[in-house]
């Protein structure tokens, strides 16, 4: 049986973001240095904390459209949607990444909290997916999930690695909305044929256009654009 957990501390995005650089460098001292994009998040996943990944069909297991993600923290296992797997939906390699980042940051923060889901399981029961925590889409803004997105978005864009490619980069720091406004038509065409939509509303169309400015530094970073674009705008270099 699952089980929604929302009673987790507070954490402020200081601790998080201090909990993953740790990570990081706990990596780096036992196996490689970091010294480029893309963080190996898998290897981080499975080589490091020793946790055991599987892609499977996660909607269908569940019944449920929204599921992307679990961990079951007991049996040390991490399950991904196979509509994320990134060898048949290259361009959901980004959001697989992140997803992979949030069960670690659900690993390294909430572990304690989760871990009574498996025992649920009646004997001789395998402890896997039925007894995991479930990551759903619709869940964003529940505490235990902001708090293992942010650490995702930590791990996956660290602060000295994005500062470094963001000179290299823009010779603006920060950039800002004017700065654009010669590129803003060309970037717009081009995130809608990326996208192959058309904004709604003026207000997406602003996304449309911010996104196309930085999906070099996501594909750097192995993150979606969107992902790209909430970081460097919480570490204020993007300015609205």
């Amino acid at each position: 049986m699952t089980t929604m957990i929302q009673d987790v501390p507070y954490l402020d995005k200081k601790r998080i973001e201090f909990t993953a650089q740790v990570l990081l460098e706990e990596f780096q001292r036992q196996h490689a240095a970091l010294t480029a994009p893309p963080i190996p998040v898998e290897a981080v996943l499975e080589l490091h904390l020793g946790l055991q990944l599987a892609i499977i069909d996660l909607r269908a297991e569940f019944r449920s459209d929204d599921v992307i993600g679990a961990i079951n923290v007991n049996t040390k296992e991490v399950f991904v949607d196979v509509h994320l797997d990134p060898t048949t939906h290259t361009d959901l390699e980004g959001r697989y990444h992140f997803t992979l980042a949030h069960e670690i940051g659900h690993w390294q923060l909430h572990r304690r909290y989760v871990g009574h889901l498996a025992d649920s399981t009646a004997p001789g029961e395998r402890r896997g997916r039925k007894t995991a925590y479930l990551c759903r889409s619709g869940d964003a803004k529940l505490r235990i999930e902001w708090q293992a997105d942010y650490f995702a978005a930590c791990l996956l864009m660290p602060r000295p690695l994005v500062y470094r490619a963001w000179k290299e980069e823009f010779t603006a720091n920060p950039l800002t909305e004017w700065q654009l406004e010669e590129e803003r038509e060309t970037l717009l065409q081009s995130e809608i044929a990326r996208r192959a939509m058309t904004p709604a509303d003026a207000a997406e169309e602003a996304i449309f256009v911010w996104e196309g400015a930085i999906l070099p530094l996501a594909e750097q970073f192995g993150v979606s654009p969107i992902a790209m674009r909430i970081r460097l705008e919480e570490m204020k270099l993007l300015l609205r």
